[in-house]
């Protein structure tokens, strides 16, 4: 580098414009170093910025903790993208993201139904977890209560889940709840 810097000033020496020369080099190693710099840092921050599968679900579990039900799907969703059914969290995560969708205001029809899938999932590919009779619950209450102007009502259905909690998962607290319905 030295080399370098004596060929340039012989150079701005023998054309007389060793300031102006100088300052042009100054400015391009500045922002050589300030892109060099930003590209790293922005790789670095990448990986900064990408949280764990349960870095994510806790993110939403905490926004649904406080009723954001929002800003509690986008880290849920995100979680769901990288879990398969077997895997320890998916069912917490996809019982999670069913609470989050079908609470999420305003109410709808999209909501409702995308909620009913995910919880049927749980119900469907995890039976042996902790959500299942949860869920079955809450389809239960989906089917029984109107959640917007024009949702029917299925009493029958509600009772189908019902019965169910209570004949599947007997000896679960779930079990108690759905006697009360």
């Amino acid at each position: 580098m030295t080399a370098f810097n004596d060929m340039l000033y012989q150079y701005d020496r023998a054309a007389g414009k060793r300031s102006s020369l100088r300052r042009a080099v100054a400015v391009l190693g500045i922002v050589c170093v300030a892109g060099a710099a930003m590209l790293l840092g922005g790789c670095a921050g990448d990986r900064a910025s990408q949280k764990s599968v349960d870095e994510l679900i806790d993110s939403g579990l905490e926004s649904l903790r406080v009723f954001n039900f929002k800003e509690a799907r986008e880290p849920l969703h995100a979680a769901m993208d990288r879990l398969e059914p077997g895997e320890p969290q998916w069912a917490l995560a996809t019982y999670s993201l069913a609470l989050a969708t079908w609470h999420t205001s305003p109410a709808g029809p999209e909501n409702v139904k995308d909620a009913t899938v995910l919880l049927e999932e749980v119900v469907r590919l995890a039976p042996e977890s902790p959500y299942a009779p949860s869920a079955l619950l809450d389809l239960g209450r989906i089917a029984e209560v109107s959640d917007f102007l024009g949702d029917p009502t299925d009493v029958e259905a509600a009772r189908e889940y019902y019965q169910r909690v209570r004949s599947d998962f007997s000896n679960t607290d779930m079990s108690a709840r759905a006697t009360l319905y």
